[in-house]
């Protein structure tokens, strides 16, 4: 199976066969892992109003991003610092100019964003690297720092 081929699988599975798997919040973010199979999972990501998420990257992942709603900014540079300066220089993308893109994400890619005055929220889709212990994507984190997540909820 490929990520992509999970990507589609999840989609179109019904709303009554996603289970919330583990439950991360630090107040301006929340994760939800609704789906893991093999070395793939789906996480719901959430992002507060007006939050700007320095630029990171996850060495242990490969992923697409897929928005659900809202106003943001997604941001892919070639360095840290480059990316945080884009990241800061640049306008909230409307939510029509996002609707139906996916957004990839190759392991080592730094990466960032923001949101408008009414948050966002999108999937994010993973596919961990062979030895990897799959964990929320705020686990598997390199970059600036953000408010650690509380663990609020972990389901077998």
């Amino acid at each position: 199976m490929t990520l992509e081929n999970f990507m589609q699988d999840f989609l179109s599975r019904p709303m009554s066969a996603l289970r919330t798997i583990e439950h991360r919040n630090s107040g301006n973010r929340t994760s939800t892992i609704l789906a893991r199979e093999d070395n793939f999972q789906c996480e719901l990501i959430t992002w507060g109003p007006n939050l700007v998420l320095p630029a990171h990257r996850h060495p242990n992942l490969r992923g697409i991003a897929l928005r659900i709603d809202g106003d943001m900014t997604f941001i892919i540079g070639p360095t840290e610092n480059r990316t945080n300066e884009l990241i800061k220089r640049a306008s909230v993308w409307k939510g029509k100019f996002l609707k139906g893109r996916n957004i990839q994400i190759e392991p080592g890619d730094w990466h960032g964003g923001k949101t408008g005055g009414g948050g966002a929220s999108f999937f994010a889709f993973q596919e961990w690297m062979p030895g990897s212990i799959l964990k929320a994507a705020s686990q598997d984190w390199v970059g600036g720092k953000i408010p650690e997540a509380t663990l609020s909820k972990i389901c077998g």
